[in-house]
């Protein structure tokens, strides 16, 4: 799905990246994905029988899915790795912001309250980052 060249809408609908429970994919074109993992089988499922061209295909699958498995664990480790880097520096600088406002006199509480009144609530709907566009479809 060459998700960028539609509208928001039709995005939501049918882009594997919004589609709850489909793996995310890096270029976002599945399907052109699996057609070159086939690719070099082409030349040989022409000329087999359907029975031997559902075996060689069966096999083929398999042999991806086996590669993805594997590559997965590698994968959700090295994201649970730098999501926890990411949230313990997170962590020290609001810890670090905290402290400033306190040093200052100023309540976090109303802090909060006036950035989000302030700058979210005079936004414009194009100003909003895509995030938000996409919670906004959804709800509709």
């Amino acid at each position: 799905m060459h998700g960028a060249g539609h509208n928001l809408s039709c995005q939501l609908q049918n882009c594997g990246r919004f589609t709850e429970g489909a793996g995310r994919c890096a270029g976002g074109e599945q399907c052109e994905q699996m057609w070159a993992l086939l690719k070099a089988l082409a030349a040989r499922l022409r000329f087999m029988s359907p029975d031997r061209r559902q075996d060689l295909l069966s096999c083929k699958f398999a042999d991806i899915q086996e590669h993805k498995h594997e590559k997965l664990v590698q994968h959700l480790q090295a994201t649970v790795k730098k999501t926890i880097e990411l949230k313990s520096g997170y962590q020290q600088e609001l810890a670090k912001i905290q402290q400033g406002a306190l040093a200052d006199g100023i309540e976090v509480e109303d802090a909060v309250q006036s950035f989000v009144s302030c700058h979210l609530s005079a936004r414009s709907e194009e100003d909003l980052p895509w995030e938000a566009k996409y919670v906004e479809t959804l709800l509709k």
